[in-house]
């Protein structure tokens, strides 16, 4: 709010004698204040006494009707990508990935065919739920006494198989197993050690790297290298290979026993395979 301002000299004297030079008196205005009410020349734009307003701003003169009807146009247009973008912002990037797959697909042919079905069994591996498929026959290169090597596939964590060899000589040992109908292998579980008790656990040698091969029905070979961490308890690995009629796990890396050195058994608890439950 203006603050008050004195009345001058002139205003002064019109109030006192209410007349103008020409020798008309026009009537006071009277300040609209709610605890002023003052009369104040009609020349003054705000109140004397209380600095508020005298007379109310006239209202904008009504713009034309031409003006109203473009500048609601240019609002629209300025409004419009900013909504368009926040709600379709993804139409585009997914309709030119899209037309650059197709592309692709349709320049390379068949050369793409084996990769891309491939990519997308492995993508369905993941979410489709899993079924545990259990080894016909098991067999191994040697075996220790007290570790015989369908330990390894009892369901049973206490109870391992462990090649005759140990410590560093147990590198090269296998074990081997055999499926009667062959299957989809999504998902291979090692239980790395002698046993989940951690004493026994470390009392023992374990395996520190793995060769997986899975043999298909047609003979052909799939290698997979295991690195395992030194902790009892399963360690799974995401695989994707049809038509698995055996898996051998080779050792090719062992951990040392804590305290017996060389003569200590390195064993694997169990081994569990995987497939997807709707080919179960």
């Amino acid at each position: 709010m203006r603050s008050p301002q004195p009345f001058t000299p002139a205003e002064e004297e019109t109030l006192r004698l209410g007349t103008f030079k020409d020798g008309v008196t026009p009537p006071p205005v009277v300040c609209p204040g709610p605890d002023c009410a003052r009369p104040n020349p009609r020349a003054r734009t705000f109140c004397a006494c209380c600095g508020t307003l005298l007379r109310p701003p006239l209202p904008p003169p009504p713009r034309p009707w031409w003006l109203r009807i473009t500048e609601g146009i240019r609002g629209f247009l300025r409004r419009r990508p900013r909504v368009w973008h926040r709600e379709r912002r993804w139409y585009a990037p997914a309709a030119g990935a899209a037309a650059v797959l197709t592309l692709t697909l349709a320049g390379a042919g068949p050369s793409l065919t084996g990769p891309v079905r491939q990519g997308a069994a492995l993508a369905y591996d993941r979410f489709a739920s899993k079924a545990a498929v259990a080894a016909s026959a098991v067999s191994a290169s040697s075996r220790r006494a007290g570790y015989p090597a369908r330990c390894a596939a009892d369901g049973v964590d206490n109870r391992a198989w462990a090649p005759a060899p140990s410590g560093e000589q147990a590198r090269g040992q296998w074990w081997q197993a055999e499926f009667t109908h062959p299957f989809r292998l999504t998902t291979l579980v090692v239980f790395n050690g002698v046993s989940l008790q951690p004493q026994e656990y470390l009392a023992a040698g374990r395996p520190q790297r793995l060769r997986a091969v899975a043999i298909t029905a047609g003979k052909r070979a799939f290698v997979k290298e295991l690195d395992l961490t030194d902790q009892p308890g399963p360690q799974t690995f995401s695989w994707g290979v049809d038509d698995v009629q055996s898996v051998r796990l080779q050792i090719i890396g062992v951990r040392a026993a804590d305290g017996k050195g060389a003569k200590a058994p390195v064993g694997l608890a169990e081994v569990q395979f995987f497939t997807r439950r709707s080919q179960a």
